[in-house]
């Protein structure tokens, strides 16, 4: 495989992740507070979401070298809340953002009236639109843990982590396992195992860790065509730069700390022990709900209803 088609693959893979952690965040949410027609509306717009994450179809950043979020990209293609909200019966207002503020974070829409009562009428809240929307929550730890709406390649928590040595970079990348930290799940040290995705400067003779939790063999022992993990630079240092948690610097961890936290049942706390910086969180709290002219629950359900009728 290529490394575009990686590239593009592993984009794909990370924003379904985030969204199906949105979409299974807002499933869990008590929504009995909701009158039995927002409540209907909201689970349709979630099973739309599902659907729409299945399709793996999501908008492409063509512009920018960092993350950034697009209402509609040059391809005509819907983020998951531009989606939702034309199938709601708000095309004119996913048009309008396109044109005026394509690259607005959902936090920074809280000055659109129509948006805020429209969520209002669907049963939703501003938290549950913005978490949708990937980047969008910057809590430093979740870069090494994944944890809320973040996505990382490898499993957390972890049973062991394999210490290993890069020994090819090309199609056929793998390593060498060098030591087994905690339970190796059956890999041993000395043999050669195939590389998945490795964040880092991923070199010939770089060291990688490892982690894994599945057993040696089973089909959910690997991403993307082996085992993912992170690289160690010079200095026992790893400094996680996951797009998904925007422009905040992260303390370098050392291989010890790295092992300890994606081991741990509290990855983000064992993080925060060794240094409170991985606690900052700047996850936007939302935004007051305004007023928005004539939008009403009953009006997007029969703009869902339509929509579906349209596909038939």
């Amino acid at each position: 495989m290529q490394l575009a088609s990686i590239a593009s693959a592993v984009e794909r893979h990370r924003v379904a992740a985030h969204i199906a952690r949105a979409e299974s965040g807002a499933r869990r949410r008590d929504a009995l507070s909701l009158d039995p027609l927002r409540r209907l509306v909201r689970a349709l717009l979630l099973d739309e979401l599902a659907r729409y994450r299945a399709a793996g179809r999501f908008p492409e950043n063509r512009d920018f070298t960092h993350a950034a979020p697009y209402f509609i990209d040059a391809d005509g293609t819907r983020c998951a809340m531009a989606h939702l909200l034309e199938l709601g019966g708000e095309g004119e207002l996913v048009r309008r953002i396109a044109r005026e503020r394509n690259n607005a974070w959902v936090r920074e829409l809280g000055d659109e009236p129509r948006l805020l009562a429209w969520l209002a009428a669907a049963g939703l809240t501003v938290e549950e639109a913005a978490a949708i929307q990937p980047a969008y929550c910057a809590v430093r730890s979740t870069c090494v843990c994944g944890e809320g709406f973040s996505s990382v390649f490898y499993p957390v928590p972890a049973a062991g982590v394999l210490d290993a040595t890069v020994l090819r970079v090309a199609s056929d990348r793998a390593a060498r396992v060098d030591a087994v930290h905690g339970d190796g799940r059956g890999y041993q040290v000395g043999e050669e195992v195939a590389l998945g995705l490795v964040q880092g400067d991923f070199v010939v003779g770089a060291r990688v860790l490892l982690p894994v939790r599945d057993a040696k063999g089973s089909p959910d022992g690997g991403t993307f065509g082996g085992l993912s993990g992170v690289a160690f630079g010079a200095g026992d240092t790893y400094i996680c730069r996951n797009p998904d948690e925007g422009p905040l610097s992260k303390p370098p961890l050392t291989s010890a700390q790295f092992i300890a936290a994606v081991t741990s049942t509290d990855c983000g706390a064992t993080l925060a022990g060794f240094d409170p910086a991985w606690a900052v969180n700047t996850c936007d709290k939302g935004c007051s709900m305004g007023g928005g002219g004539d939008i009403t629950t009953v009006g997007i359900l029969l703009a869902i209803v339509a929509a579906f009728a349209r596909r038939r």
